[in-house]
C-alpha cells in the first residue's frame, strides 16, 4: 500500500484542481482480501471483509489500525467471485453521492461546517481480488490489466503454462542499469522498449462500445440470460415464466349454482358434481357431454394481478357421451353453465371458492 505522496499525486491535482483546492477534501482508498477465519482446522469457509483507508493521514497514520474503517463483509463460506458488484453497490453509491455532490461537514479545529467531497483513489488487493473489482481475468495471456494486449508473456520450452518473469524493465527509466543486464534476467535480452501507453478516455469508449448487452447480477438458474431487442407482449412474458403453487378447491360456485367434486360429495346427503356440456358434431345431430367433477385446481401465473387473468379454473371432468349409461343420483344436469371449463374475467366475480377451502 503507498501512500499518495509517493505516487502521482500530481497528476490528480492537475486534472482535478478543484477538488485539490481544499485540504479538506478527503482521499479514499480501499483494500479487499479474502480469508478463512477458522484456519485450516474445520471446513474451508472464505470471508471477505472490505476496508477503507483515509489518505489525508500522514504516512506513519492512515496504516494504523485505528485509521482504518471496515465498510462490510462479505459473508462466505464461498467468495463473491463476479457477483461482488452485488455486494459493493451500496458503497459505490456513497461514493458516487461524495464525489458528485457536496456534503456538509463539521470542522472541529476551525468550528464551522464546509462542503466537503471525496475522491476514491485506487483499490489495492492480489491478483484475485483484483480479478473480481476489475473483471479482468488473471488467467492466461492477458493477465495484466495495465499492459492488456501489449503484454511481453511468453511460453517455456517445455512448459504450456505463460510466464511474465520480464515485463517490469521497461518500467524503468532509459538510462537505468537494470535495462542492460543482459544476463540477470533474460538471458542475452537487453530491454530497450518504452512502457505501454496509457489509455485515454476516448480509448476505453471505443474499447468497450463494442461488447454485447450484459445482464448485472447473479443469473437466474446458474444461466446467464441476455436481454434481447425483440418486442414482446408483457402478458405473454409473464405467462412463459411459468406458474405459481398449484391451489385446489373442494367446491365452487358458478351462476349461483353450488358444485363439488365426487370425492367432497359422497358423504353429502345432496350431491352436486355432475355436469352437462352441449356438444357439436359435424352431423346434423348434437351430442351432449356428461360428466364428473373430480378436481378443481386455480391456475395463478407469475406477475399477474387478479383481474388480469391470473387465475384460471380448470375442471378435470371424466366425460361420457349422452349415449352412454350413467346412474341418474349421481349426475346433476346444469344446462345453462356455458363455458363451465374456463371463466373468463367477467365471469370471476360470480366464482366463489373461499367456502371450500
Amino acid at each position: 500500500m503507498a501512500h499518495p505522496t509517493h505516487g502521482e499525486r500530481k497528476h490528480f491535482v492537475c486534472t482535478h484542481p478543484l477538488f485539490a483546492s481544499d485540504a479538506r477534501n478527503v482521499r479514499l482508498g480501499l483494500c479487499i482480501d479474502g480469508f478463512s477465519p477458522f484456519g485450516n482446522f474445520s471446513t474451508p469457509y472464505s470471508c471477505w471483509p472490505v476496508i477503507i483507508t483515509v489518505y489525508n493521514l500522514p504516512p506513519w497514520m492512515c496504516m494504523q489500525e485505528p485509521f482504518m474503517f471496515p465498510n462490510m463483509v462479505i459473508p462466505g463460506p464461498k467468495s463473491p467471485g463476479k457477483n461482488i458488484d452485488e455486494y459493493l453497490r451500496p458503497l459505490i453509491d456513497e461514493l458516487k453521492i461524495l464525489w458528485t455532490t457536496i456534503v456538509q461537514t463539521y470542522d472541529v479545529c476551525k468550528q464551522q461546517n464546509f462542503n466537503m467531497r471525496a475522491t476514491l483513489l485506487w483499490t489495492i488487493s492480489d491478483f484475485p481480488a483484483h480479478a473480481m473489482l476489475s473483471g479482468w481475468s488473471t488467467h492466461g495471456w492477458l493477465v495484466c490489466s495495465y499492459c492488456m494486449d501489449m503484454t511481453k508473456s511468453f511460453q517455456l520450452l517445455y512448459g504450456r503454462k505463460a510466464s511474465w518473469f520480464d515485463c517490469h524493465r521497461q518500467f524503468v527509466p532509459l538510462d537505468h542499469p537494470y535495462r542492460k543486464q543482459a544476463y540477470k534476467f533474460c538471458r542475452g535480452r537487453i530491454e530497450n522498449d518504452q512502457p505501454p501507453i496509457r489509455l485515454s478516455g476516448e480509448d476505453v469508449r471505443q474499447r468497450v462500445e463494442g461488447f454485447p448487452d450484459i445482464t448485472f447480477g447473479k443469473p437466474r438458474g446458474g444461466r446467464q440470460i441476455r436481454e434481447t431487442q425483440s418486442q414482446v407482449d408483457d402478458v405473454i412474458r409473464k405467462l412463459a415464466n411459468g406458474l405459481s403453487r398449484v391451489s385446489c378447491y373442494k367446491g365452487y360456485f358458478v351462476n349461483e349454482f353450488k358444485f363439488h367434486t365426487v370425492e367432497y360429495g359422497q358423504s353429502k346427503a345432496i350431491t352436486n358434481y355432475g355436469v352437462c356440456v352441449l356438444g357439436s358434431a359435424y352431423s346434423e345431430c348434437e351430442v351432449d357431454y356428461y360428466g364428473l367433477l373430480e378436481e378443481i385446481v386455480e391456475l395463478e401465473y407469475y406477475g399477474l394481478e387478479r383481474g388480469q387473468g391470473k387465475n384460471v379454473e380448470r375442471i378435470v371432468e371424466n366425460a361420457f357421451q349422452e349415449s352412454e349409461a350413467l346412474n341418474p343420483q349421481h349426475v346433476s344436469v346444469a344446462n345453462d353453465l356455458d363455458g363451465i371449463n374456463i371463466i373468463s374475467d367477467e365471469e370471476a366475480k360470480e366464482v366463489d371458492l373461499d367456502e371450500f377451502e
